[in-house]
């Protein structure tokens, strides 16, 4: 009723394999909620009620004080110039989440990103540079 490698996920998960076409669903179901399938293989987690794959994000006092100055140079200049963050990460060439994240020492941004940023700001780098200036 299983092809081999059904077979092997289901002994692997506890099952018989002798059950029905009926039951092969609930089959699938339990055992991605349980692990996860990389070529046929069934990796376990140690907890199946923990699925929360999206990345958290770290607590402000754990954040680099570099990457939280950064962001706020970047603010602050942002909203001297007016520029809303969606308006602001579309003069960029960046997503406004991206923006926001930045501006609160949640990146480390790319030097490329850095560069776009200054640019749409009109200053130079090391004017810009200079409001980092005594942050360690």
């Amino acid at each position: 009723m299983f092809s081999p490698i059904h077979n092997k996920l289901a002994r692997r998960a506890g099952w018989h394999t002798s059950t029905s076409f009926k039951e092969m669903g609930n089959i699938y179901r339990e055992i991605i909620s349980r692990g996860s399938l990389s070529r046929g293989n069934l990796f376990l987690r140690e907890k199946p009620w923990d699925m929360d794959t999206k990345k958290q994000k770290p607590p402000t006092d754990e954040r680099a004080p570099i990457l939280v100055a950064f962001g706020q140079a970047v603010r602050r200049r942002r909203k001297e110039l007016g520029f809303s963050q969606e308006a602001f990460g579309d003069a960029c060439g960046l997503d406004r989440s991206y923006m926001g994240g930045i501006e609160r020492g949640e990146h480390n941004v790319a030097l490329i990103n850095i560069m776009k940023i200054i640019a749409t700001l009109g200053i130079s780098p090391s004017e810009f540079f200079s409001d980092l200036d005594g942050v360690d």
